[in-house]
């Protein structure tokens, strides 16, 4: 069974742009690799002009087969257009963070980039966290 996320950031004109993440929504998922390796506003702003996500990985890489199974694409994000090849997959658009919150989709884990720093709206919650503090407190927990 999948976690769902979205991944969101907000532009320098204050839209935000989301798109649907299938698997491994949760904290120690998703929030890790997007914590990690997605940390800059141009890496963020290309991982979501992709579109739709099936699977995040640490980079974005390049077009593959969508069931390969072969190693060499192990740490490349899987995107139903590019690599399934499914139309109508990009993007949606806000026109505020206002809107976005009345109107996107949300789902159990949601992240978004704005002005350096990712946060996190956890469903069960109905609230938004810090990523990286959450992070931090997972590892913390875990040791």
């Amino acid at each position: 069974m999948a976690t769902r996320s979205t991944i969101a950031y907000e532009d320098e004109n204050g839209y935000i742009h989301q798109v649907y993440a299938h698997y491994d929504g949760y904290l120690s998922g998703n929030g890790k690799i997007l914590q990690e390796n997605y940390n800059t506003f141009e890496k963020v702003k290309e991982l979501v002009s992709m579109g739709n996500i099936s699977v995040l990985e640490e980079t974005i890489g390049i077009q593959h087969d969508f069931n390969t199974s072969d190693p060499a694409y192990d740490n490349m994000t899987t995107f139903y257009d590019r690599d399934r090849g499914e139309s109508c997959q990009g993007p949606a658009e806000w026109s505020s963070f206002d809107d976005y919150e009345m109107n996107a989709q949300f789902e159990e884990y949601n992240y978004l980039f704005i002005d350096g720093v990712w946060s996190v709206f956890i469903e069960r919650d109905q609230e938004w966290f810090d990523l990286e503090y959450e992070l931090n407190n997972l590892e913390e927990e875990a040791a």
